[in-house]
């Protein structure tokens, strides 16, 4: 396989929207209602597993999370704050940055109870401060704070590789979605398309 430069630096321009406060961007979610956890796919290739698309300026893809309450929505993903280097620099510092209406090709969606809810905040504001690109990466920390509701089944089979590493990615966790046995309950879009919007401010 071709191999990526081997100065290659991915995330060198983070998108627009860092969001400093986690916490307070999530503040307007009563923790005592019901709510809707959306995990959304961005994958390389749309309906493939690869980790990655391209070799001199290459589409690795994007995992980000949005929750829904009534008319409040808030859509966030995990990135690093600073380029990162496939073959060198693969851990830096994290941010959480608003992912509104970001592009998506499979999404997953659920109901949450209020303690279900609960739990996912507590998952959300307890993510590390460090992005490593082989461990811990937009598509694990999907992973994790999806799975941090506590339903049956769960997101786990989402691995594979690309120049200089491995790990979790939007193009196999995107086809881990696609085939899942889903329970009634979960909605699964696979027609993609632009995810929802931030809505609504706490009153």
């Amino acid at each position: 396989a071709e191999l990526w430069p081997e100065d290659l630096i991915l995330f060198e321009n983070l998108p627009n929207g860092i969001i400093n406060d986690i916490e307070y961007y999530l503040n307007c979610f009563k923790e005592d209602q019901i709510a809707e956890l959306t995990i959304y796919v961005d994958q390389p290739i749309a309906n493939s597993s690869v980790a990655f698309s391209g070799f001199s300026d290459p589409d690795v893809g994007h995992t980000f999370i949005a929750l829904s309450q009534g008319n409040v929505q808030r859509v966030f993903g995990f990135y690093p704050s600073e380029g990162v280097k496939p073959k060198t620099d693969v851990s830096v510092p994290s941010v959480f940055v608003n992912d509104s209406g970001h592009v998506f090709d499979v999404s997953l969606t659920v109901p949450l109870s209020n303690n279900q809810l609960i739990n996912v905040l507590n998952s959300i504001k307890s993510t590390s401060n460090i992005y490593n690109l082989n461990d811990y990466n937009c598509t694990d920390v999907g992973m994790e704070i999806f799975n941090s509701a506590g339903f049956l089944f769960k997101l786990d089979d989402a691995e594979g590789w690309w120049p200089g590493g491995n790990g979790s990615n939007p193009g196999a966790l995107g086809q881990e979605i696609r085939k899942m046995l889903l329970p009634d309950f979960a909605i699964r879009n696979s027609r993609g398309g632009l995810a929802m919007k931030n809505n609504g401010d706490c009153k």
